[in-house]
């Protein structure tokens, strides 16, 4: 696991899924109902794969969710959806009270959507704009919180034809 975030930290070569179509997927919501990407209409979305004994997602977790707080004040069209794999909704529910998180959350028990987006080592983050992976971030060294916001403005400031306004 410490190979795979000095390799996403260090950006040796790029994730397999940057620049191709976010992979489609539907999962439960934790506290009820489902998401489909698909029907997602923010022009940003960011899924954090995470899992309770992950340290390291914590800190992920904790720079997210101030992210989370300024797309949702400056109404910026960006959702960001913790993808948790395979935590019980009870320690799920202990993390989010400890941490103050409000960043909805994502079921994976059984990986589905994880290996549909070549999960290997956690934390990852995967930035998604107009419907194409665009950065897959691997441990939690690789996201902080100012940068992921001007790359979010950034991709947010281009068309959807990925052109700048």
């Amino acid at each position: 696991m410490v190979l795979f975030g000095l390799i996403g930290h260090m950006r040796i070569w790029p994730h397999a899924l940057e620049g191709q179509r976010a992979p489609d997927f539907t999962a439960p919501r934790h506290g009820g109902g489902q998401i489909r990407l698909s029907d997602e209409t923010a022009r940003v979305l960011v899924l954090e794969f995470w899992s309770r004994w992950c340290t390291p997602c914590l800190v992920t977790l904790s720079r997210l969710e101030k992210v989370h707080q300024w797309a949702e004040q400056n109404r910026r069209p960006v959702s960001i959806y913790c993808v948790n794999l395979g935590d019980s909704p009870g320690d799920i529910a202990e993390v989010w009270r400890q941490e103050r998180l409000n960043m909805p959350v994502l079921l994976d028990p059984n990986r589905h959507v994880a290996d549909r987006y070549q999960t290997g080592a956690l934390p990852q983050t995967v930035l998604i704009a107009d419907g194409l992976v665009e950065r897959v971030f691997i441990g939690s060294r690789s996201v902080h919180t100012n940068s992921l916001r001007k790359r979010i403005e950034s991709l947010l400031a281009r068309t959807p034809n990925g052109r700048s306004n």
